[in-house]
């Protein structure tokens, strides 16, 4: 088997239309290539302008068996805002904030109809936290073994109610998990260290770079500003994590797949056993897929073919 592996599309679905058309599928199932499967990388919504004609093609391909795909944060936190908690009716698993309802403003737009929408919000919490196909693996934000282990024997990959209800608790390790596998490690700042993300939120904490092997500096091991990175990219690690873990993904593990990290440069975005796919369609630049062709599996994935289309505004 062969794989077409699609990065974040955030509601893009002209674009996913068009690249679905380079690599060969129609959207409505009826021709792809012989002996290929797509697998989405998650983020099928929010930001972008259309979140329902993105969610009806990526459906519409899993069901007719042509596709498999991963939960990404943004429908994890879809989930969470329209479930209500277990304590009161009025409040839900995820706060209507301003800040939240505005993240999550393009679904609201395409979705007014509660019962539709309760229907989409249901198939989201169908899909796997991740997949293991064996000779590869996918998984929105970061694959760590230990997460991967207690979602697969606890859960049996599925967001249950109760996995569900446990992970909106900071003092679990349900929350622990939802937060490395669909969001990604975080490590800390010095104390009195802080910066502003793309949606102006205040942070004194920043994601790992976590398939990167010789982390010892901010700069090799932190995901953050440039222009904060310019004024610190030299500081040592340790100065900011203590001795906190910074294990790699193993070099001799399976080819990984990722999104999520749109802000990551393309030079950065591949070892020779991961890669990142996300190419920041959110901002104008490109939706992403990886051609896996089995007949390269001892190959780098450096050295596979990308296939990008062009933001259409």
């Amino acid at each position: 088997m062969e794989y077409d592996i699609i990065g974040d599309i955030h509601g893009h679905a002209r674009e996913l239309e068009c690249l679905l058309d380079k690599l060969g599928y129609s959207t409505d199932g009826k021709y792809y290539p012989k002996e290929s499967r797509l697998l989405f990388l998650g983020d099928f919504i929010d930001r972008g302008p259309e979140n329902r004609r993105t969610i009806e093609i990526v459906q519409r391909l899993v069901q007719a068996g042509l596709a498999s795909a991963v939960m990404g944060n943004h429908e994890y936190n879809a989930i969470c805002y329209h479930t209500r908690s277990g304590e009161n009716d009025k409040e839900f698993l995820r706060d209507h904030s301003e800040k939240n309802t505005g993240q999550h403003q393009a679904f609201l737009n395409d979705y007014p109809d509660k019962e539709e929408r309760e229907q989409v919000i249901n198939w989201f919490q169908t899909l796997p936290l991740y997949l293991d196909l064996g000779e590869l693996r996918m998984v929105h934000a970061c694959w760590d073994h230990e997460a991967v282990c207690f979602v697969d024997e606890r859960y049996n990959n599925h967001l249950n109610q109760d996995f569900l209800l446990r992970s909106v608790d900071k003092n679990t390790n349900e929350y622990r998990v939802i937060e490395t596998l669909l969001k990604g490690p975080e490590r800390s700042l010095k104390s009195g260290y802080s910066f502003f993300d793309t949606d102006n939120n205040q942070r004194e904490s920043f994601r790992l770079k976590w398939w990167k092997e010789q982390l010892h500096t901010l700069g090799e091991a932190a995901i953050l500003p440039q222009d904060f990175l310019e004024l610190h990219f030299n500081d040592s690690l340790s100065l900011h994590c203590g001795d906190q873990s910074m294990d790699a993904y193993p070099g001799d593990a399976p080819p990984v797949f990722f999104g999520h990290y749109a802000k990551l440069p393309v030079d950065e975005s591949f070892t020779h056993n991961t890669a990142c796919l996300d190419y920041n369609i959110v901002e104008g630049k490109q939706l992403a897929a990886l051609r896996w062709k089995k007949d390269f599996k001892n190959r780098p994935l450096t050295e596979m073919e990308v296939v990008t289309v062009d933001f259409m505004g």
